[in-house]
């Protein structure tokens, strides 16, 4: 199954610059005026994390890839301006429910959120393939959503995903 990627980013071999930011939460690395997301300063967290759209000053614009792999969150809000999530960026994040993405999104790296078994929806109006492993997901027309779950589409958003 090809899946739209691009070599954007870091992955953890490159990490030898990564900082902490001042709030003590988020590991990251700089390049270029802009910030990428490596992971959490507290490997062992649980719970829902919303990615911050700023690091000490810098715009953050991507998601590197194995950056939150085998970790805790149930849950993620990632911010309008984030472009890239790296590939296996929440592969094995086996309590993650939901992924909220943003229009800015323009490519998801390979298996991005493989092995993610309790994934229930990703919302976003992102175009290409999402690949969970085995599982590819298809966006679902807003009539269907609303008829499937019998509710609205979240402000701002147009598709929700499905597994085929």
């Amino acid at each position: 199954m090809a899946v739209l990627s691009l070599t954007v980013g870091v992955t953890r071999a490159e990490q030898a610059d990564e900082k902490t930011d001042a709030g003590g939460q988020w590991k990251y690395v700089t390049e270029d005026s802009s910030a990428t997301i490596t992971g959490l300063a507290d490997e062992d967290f649980e719970g829902f994390i919303t990615i911050p759209d700023e690091l000490d000053g810098y715009p953050v614009t991507c998601i590197s890839a194995y950056a939150f792999a085998d970790s805790w969150i149930i849950g993620v809000t990632i911010p309008e301006g984030v472009t890239h999530i790296g590939d296996h960026a929440f592969c094995a994040c086996w309590d993650l429910g939901s992924a909220l993405i943003p229009d800015s999104v323009t490519s998801i790296g390979e298996d991005a959120f493989a092995a993610c078994r309790n994934l229930v929806f990703i919302v976003t109006s992102y175009g290409g393939t999402i690949s969970c492993g085995d599982v590819q997901l298809i966006p679902l027309d807003t009539e269907e959503l609303e008829l499937r779950y019998n509710r609205p589409i979240p402000a701002g958003r147009t598709s929700r995903f499905k597994e085929t």
